[in-house]
């Protein structure tokens, strides 16, 4: 019985700082963080889960608990809202939230969120009034996949292991060799080029 005690008592020490790692979990998930590192807090029996938004690089840079790289949902909507405002680019006419929204199942409170990261990187632009909602900023063959992902995330890939010192000068070499050709490919994808994708396919499904 005593033991048991002893570890209740030890849980409801615990309580507040179990509170206070999902309260941070729950405002990363908020902002589009998907993936999560386990941060054992002195037991390991207890599990906390932290965004790598918060702390994972500090993790990773003193050795602890390696985490996945993956870009969140909220990259594929924003992909998802810039190709849907190519395909209506030659209309020249603005298309509201929820136009956008409906057509792409995207929460209309999250697109638009997305929509002002893209005005910021000045892939999209608003328009105000009766007539008002977004539009392009530049013409689809201007704007690429990976301006698309670093308006969203800044840097499409990164790891500490790039600038790390203690890292070996070859495995450095590495790594920048695979931002350079995840960059590359990211930016040799176009709007215009998805379009033309897209056109050609509807034309082999009609024949």
């Amino acid at each position: 019985m005593a033991g048991r005690r002893g570890e209740k008592r030890r849980w409801r020490a615990s309580a507040p700082r179990a509170s206070f790692f999902r309260r941070r979990i729950f405002r990363a998930k908020r902002h589009g963080v998907r993936s999560e590192v386990p941060l054992w807090a002195g037991n390991p029996e207890r599990a906390f889960f932290l965004a790598p938004a918060i702390s994972g690089v500090y993790l990773w840079e003193r050795g602890i608990f390696p985490f996945r790289v993956k870009l969140s949902i909220k990259s594929d909507y924003a992909a998802r809202a810039v190709l849907w405002l190519a395909q209506h680019h030659q209309e020249d006419a603005a298309r509201t939230v929820e136009e956008m929204a409906s057509a792409q199942g995207i929460p209309p409170n999250y697109l638009v969120q997305i929509l002002i990261e893209l005005k910021s990187a000045q892939i999209v632009k608003s328009q105000r009034g009766k007539e008002g909602g977004y539009l392009l900023a530049r013409p689809p063959a201007k704007i690429t996949f990976g301006d698309v992902l670093r308006s969203i995330h800044g840097e499409i890939f990164d790891s500490p292991a790039l600038n790390n010192p203690s890292n070996p000068p070859e495995l450095r070499q590495a790594w920048q060799r695979l931002r350079r050709a995840v960059n590359q490919t990211a930016d040799a994808i176009t709007f215009q080029q998805l379009l033309d994708e897209s056109l050609e396919k509807g034309k082999m499904y009609y024949i």
